[in-house]
């Protein structure tokens, strides 16, 4: 799965119009102010991976197969959900959805404000 993955961000990465950082420029070219920046910075990033307020039923509503989004985004929640299932047969225990829900909010959470 990560092999492929990364194979897509590099395939993506080749194409401007698969950019992340083309569409995160473009919402940045509506502000007057250094605030709207932010703002529509945020919302951009919002749409299309939590959709809403946090812990939205519509996650990854308006998804995009872009690099920077495969590679920095979908890769690393797959990463977690990996570690967690090896964490599982280590301590030999059951697979509990909202624990592993949890780890990939939180990451979304805070890849979401980081960029």
């Amino acid at each position: 799965m990560r092999e492929s993955l990364e194979d897509l961000e590099e395939v993506l990465r080749s194409n401007e119009f698969y950019l992340l950082g083309n569409w995160l420029k473009k919402a940045e070219s509506w502000a007057s102010s250094p605030e709207q920046v932010s703002f529509f910075r945020f919302n951009a990033i919002n749409q299309i991976t939590q959709w809403g307020p946090k812990h939205s039923i519509l996650k990854d509503y308006a998804a995009k197969q872009w690099s920077g989004m495969v590679g920095d985004y979908y890769l690393r929640r797959w990463d977690i959900f990996g570690d967690y299932l090896e964490q599982l047969l280590e301590e030999e225990r059951k697979f509990d959805v909202g624990e592993v829900w949890s780890k990939v909010s939180q990451f979304e959470d805070h890849w979401q404000t980081a960029h």
